[in-house]
């Protein structure tokens, strides 16, 4: 609906966020030294603060920032939105996607490593059992809280995707997007139990990257899973199809007909006939009629060239069918569905939609809502009234700006089962389209009101329209999301309940982040990764059976304020959809304000009441899922980020969802954190970076408990192994921090752009592991300090190495990200890429390696000398992951290679692509400094290899599968190490002292060790201090040792094996 039918209300709000910020402008008074920002807050400039999160939001705001918020502001040091620089990037790698991976190469690899499995014997130090390190959930400890700040989030485990409910044996399963599948009981049959304790049921599996699951009657009952993942971001893994197990994951059967190399969304079951299975995945909607066995391709009419193709080229994006319901027989209507099967409803929703390829060719030019009378193959049309322009709420979005869609549909039996909502990002926000007008972008009609007037209604005064009409210029909008809307009858005609305006710009929401949008971030900026929308099954109007309560997640979790029926007619205020599951709680949020000046008093959140807010979910939510008890109350569990929480309600009036209820959620057990990077000291003490869910360490004295010691994103880590209080982590871009007592405490020790120029999400630093005081960065320079932790940020304290340059064809920086970085005394190598994929466009990727070692002048740390890139004859022209120094010949490097950029399912040979130079092998050593190269990849499976390390006379690797080892220096042949199911590895670190005791930071199941049976005889690098990991944002993890049906026919694989010598 219109925001300017608000009339009066609108102006309010908008004058609101107006007010607000100009009391933040007074928070001068109260933070006038770093002594008054409390703990886990810092003074920081909004100016730069705005421009880190949207560039061009802040360039176009300047004044108004400067006018509103002053110079100075406390700021959340951690537990902050994704910037807009990082969707950017996001987006970057996303538009280059044009192409899948080679045909049958993700499944020959899992078969690969199953052969070379049976013949680990003729492969020394190959045998052995790991174990996990550490434990679950990640706590939060007041130890440390000095240093954090309590943000009401204690207990944490690894991302959750997708739920199903067993209700006859009152079992709930969930799927870890990286750490496989598990379930929970009801214990005697107490629905409280829920989620008290998890099993594992997936190891087993080729695969450990499960974003949905469901469970059937049908056979006897089976889980079924898709295998991939469902956030669409640059970093996401894909998957090997689908599975079922008929014994709750003892074993695990291959499913026929969904293809190799896609992401997954939705699988769901007919309620009418058990045996019918819809799998909603990037490359179409598939249907099985045998319980999940083997499906076929519905084939939806996206486009006449599009439809039903699986496979490379314009077409690539034009099936991602981002959820599918289907309707359910009982209900008000006393609905009943066809002999062939219920009624049918998917939605297409790639989050770019059709902007175009180079070509004029949209990316997905079906982008919509389909459905079928029945869901049989061919029998789907497109429906819905979408709506030419904007601002009435009368249809749905406009087509050219559907991005991704979510569904939820009225499944209870007092409601109207024709009733179906849907959460829809908005593509063309995502790619920088007019905010705040819900027009079609292509639509250019005179007679529409003025930006400001659909905004506010009434001009308040000049300043006010100063910043409403710089708002709507055509620059990034500080959220991705369209709207929320419903449809009463299954889909074809739609009412928009709420807009962006609604959610994204109104404080009376009470979302955390509603603050935070004059900087150009609010509610929705992420719906393109996290979103998810469902009716409460026990709540309906006892008059017409409409759904009563609506909850729905982004960053954060939503839900109607009233218990009204939510059909679109009294949906017409700003006060009607809250949030009960805020970003920030227990004090914490992004911006502090105080007492406008009249008294000292210690600043507070402004949307913290003392209560409401005490604890709160993880922020970025995937999935929800209903579980009625038998006395009219109603279980909901949700999944995020942090893992899974849980609150019960007994009724909406006298036992409503609260904000106060979710507790510290439901995370023992599952140890499935997604790990970038790893330290090791020699007391055992381990430090480790999470994805989203900050750093941390593991300390063998304090019970082996995983402990947040850092905010944010956790990335990289480094330690004195000598000194475990000595330790360095990092969120994102080299904002890197030194702990002196253990993470008690902390600096921030990262210098200007002057010193490390452009940093990436993943670039990376590593500490010296002969002199604990020579400590490297890179972004698209290299950056040194010799004063180890007592480096400060000054860039006094830094010098200038290198700076690795742009490209000269498009002016791409090259930045080194990943761990393309090593460091052995005054030797330095820096790998780099830029353009490091194709965007979307015929540019080319391009990588590069620096070095001090081999140049001009002898490698000496702290200066230039030396410094030049090497020629790279015989390295193929791909991403490069890792860089290990010998450190016994600092001549000789061994590199690790994957695809384009980060993204699995951008690979070379793409749309676009004119790399003459794509190679095949995955490891590479040069004995002349990086000059010339060698493929000792020998039969490694051909997977990424995202990280190497020597041990004597063996190398080990991490891939996507797990961890490798060879029989020697030239890499002929490879075993898998040990019984590691197959989850990505990002870093391998041996114990310094003891190189019996191997680490991996898993991206899916935690830190894990391996112990070796003895140590080498010709000693090896201990790589305790150096940082790494790979650019896996999003990602997932592998599977386990596979079962004997999946070896049948692999014997004839052997002859494919290939052998490489070193020349």
């Amino acid at each position: 609906m219109s925001i300017k039918k608000w009339g009066p209300l609108a102006g309010v709000a908008f004058v609101s966020l107006v007010g607000l910020a100009s009391v933040w402008h007074h928070r001068e008074l109260a933070a006038s030294s770093a002594q008054a920002c409390p703990a886990g807050y810092e003074l920081r400039d909004p100016q730069r603060l705005a421009q880190e999160y949207n560039p061009a939001f802040a360039q176009a705001h300047r004044d108004e920032i400067a006018g509103k918020f002053g110079g100075s502001v406390c700021v959340s040091k951690g537990l902050l939105p994704e910037s807009m620089a990082e969707v950017s990037e996001r987006l970057d790698d996303l538009l280059g996607m044009l192409g899948v991976v080679p045909d049958g190469a993700p499944r020959r690899a899992v078969q690969q490593k199953a052969l070379l499995a049976t013949q680990s014997a003729q492969i020394a130090n190959s045998a052995g059992h790991w174990q996990a390190y550490g434990t679950a959930p990640q706590v939060e400890d007041p130890k440390y809280v000095g240093a954090i700040g309590d943000d009401g989030i204690h207990k944490v485990s690894g991302r959750t995707d997708s739920f199903a409910y067993d209700a006859d044996h009152k079992r709930l399963f969930a799927a870890v997007g990286n750490g496989g599948i598990w379930y929970t009981e009801a214990t005697g049959g107490d629905l409280s139990k829920l989620g008290d304790h998890w099993t594992s049921i997936s190891d087993a599996l080729p695969t450990l990257i499960n974003s949905a699951v469901a469970w059937t009657k049908a056979q006897g009952g089976r889980v079924l899973v898709l295998t991939g993942e469902h956030t669409q971001g640059g970093n996401a893994y894909t998957g090997l199809g689908a599975y079922w197990s008929g014994d709750l994951g003892q074993t695990w059967h291959h499913a026929t007909g969904v293809p190799d190399a896609a992401l997954s969304f939705k699988i769901a079951v007919d309620p009418s006939n058990p045996n019918i299975v819809y799998a909603a995945t990037g490359k179409g909607l598939f249907r099985s009629t045998d319980a999940g066995a083997s499906y076929v391709n519905v084939k939806l009419p996206v486009s006449a060239d599009c439809a039903g193709i699986e496979t490379l080229g314009a077409c690539q994006f034009a099936n991602f069918v981002t959820d599918v319901v289907i309707k359910q027989p009982g209900g008000t209507s006393k609905f009943t569905c066809d002999a062939k099967g219920c009624p049918v409803l998917a939605a297409v929703g790639f989050r770019s939609g059709a902007l175009p390829y180079p070509d004029g060719k949209p990316q997905s030019p079906g982008n919509g809502l389909y459905r079928s009378a029945t869901g049989e193959a061919g029998s789907f049309a497109m429906v819905g009234n979408y709506a030419a322009v904007g601002p009435e709420p009368v249809g749905f979005t406009t087509r050219s700006r559907i991005g991704r869609i979510e569904l939820g549909n009225a499944i209870g039996d007092a409601q109207d089962h024709g009733y179906v909502y849907a959460l829809v990002q908005d593509a063309g926000y995502l790619n920088g389209d007019i905010p705040m007008l819900d027009i079609d972008a292509d639509v250019k009609n005179p007679a529409l009101p003025t930006p400001c007037d659909q905004v506010i209604g009434v001009i308040v005064d000049q300043s006010t329209a100063d910043l409403c009409a710089r708002l709507a210029s055509k620059i990034p909008s500080a959220t991705n999301i369209n709207g929320v809307f419903v449809s009463s009858d299954f889909g074809d005609t739609w009412t928009r309940l709420a807009d962006d305006k609604k959610l994204t710009y109104n404080p009376a929401t009470g979302s955390s982040l509603v603050p935070v949008v004059a900087l150009g971030v609010g509610p929705g900026v992420q719906t393109w990764y996290d979103m998810w929308i469902k009716p409460d099954p026990t709540q309906a109007d006892p008059l017409q059976g409409v759904p009563t309560r609506l909850t729905f997640g982004m960053e954060e979790i939503w839900k109607n304020r009233l218990p009204l029926p939510q059909n679109g007619v009294l949906q017409q205020t700003p006060e009607d959809y809250k949030v009960f599951g805020t970003y920030f709680a227990g004090g914490t949020c992004l911006f502090l304000i105080g007492q406008a000046g009249v008294t000292p008093s210690t600043p507070v959140c402004p949307t913290y009441d003392g209560v409401i807010n005490g604890t709160t979910t993880h922020p970025d939510q995937h999935d929800g899922i209903y579980i009625p008890d038998d006395k009219g109350g109603v279980w909901l569990f949700v999944g995020n980020d942090g893992g899974i929480y849980k609150q019960y309600s007994a009724d909406p009036n006298s036992d409503d969802f609260a904000n106060n209820k979710w507790g510290d959620g439901v995370n023992n057990d599952r140890y499935t954190f997604m790990t970038y990077g790893i330290a090791v000291a020699k007391d055992g003490t381990v430090y480790y970076g999470l994805q989203d869910n900050a750093s941390g360490k593991i300390d063998p004295k304090d019970n082996f408990r995983s402990v947040r010691v850092h905010v944010g994103d956790g990335m990289w880590c480094a330690v004195d192994p000598d000194n475990a209080n000595v330790a360095y982590y990092s969120t994102p871009e080299l904002a890197v921090v030194v702990t002196k007592d253990g993470g008690v405490t902390q600096n921030s020790i990262a210098p200007s752009s002057a010193l490390i120029g452009t940093a990436h999400f993943l670039s990376p630093y590593s500490l010296d592991p002969l002199d604990s005081k020579h400590l490297v960065m890179a972004g698209s320079k290299v950056a040194e300090s010799l004063k180890g932790a007592d480096t400060s940020s000054s860039d006094s304290d830094w010098s200038l190495a290198f700076d690795l340059g742009s490209d000269a064809a498009t002016g791409a920086v090259h930045t080194s990200r990943s761990r393309m970085l090593d460091v052995v005394g005054d030797a330095i190598y820096a790998g780099w890429c830029g353009p490091c994929n194709l965007a979307g466009s015929n540019v080319q990727f391009q990588r590069g390696i620096a070095t001090n070692v081999g140049g001009d002048k002898p490698a000496k740390k702290g200066s230039t000398d030396g410094w030049h890139q090497a020629k790279m004859a015989g390295l193929p022209n791909r991403y490069i992951y890792s860089i290990k120094i010998d450190p016994s010949d600092v001549r000789t490097i061994y590199v690790t290679l994957g695809g384009y950029s980060t993204a699995r399912w951008a690979p070379p040979g793409q749309y676009y692509d004119k790399n003459a130079n794509i190679g095949s092998g995955h490891v590479f050593v040069s004995h002349d400094a990086g000059d010339s190269f060698a493929d000792v990849s020998g039969d490694l499976p051909d997977t990424v290899v995202s990280y190497l390390l020597l041990r004597g006379t063996q190398m080990i690797v991490g891939t996507d599968i797990g961890v490798f080892i060879s029989s020697d220096l030239s890499g002929a042949h490879w075993a898998p190490l040990g019984d590691l199911p197959n989850v990505p590895v990002n870093q391998l670190v041996l114990k310094p002292g003891d190189d019996t005791q191997l680490f991996a930071a898993t991206f899916g199941r935690g830190v894990q060790l391996f112990q070796f049976g003895g140590g080498t005889t010709t000693g090896g690098t201990t790589g305790g201090t150096t940082t790494g990991g790979t650019t896996t944002g999003g990602g997932s993890g592998g599977g386990g040792a596979l079962p004997l049906s999946l070896l049948i026919g692999l014997g004839g694989l052997a002859a494919l094996r290939r052998r490489r010598s070193v020349h």
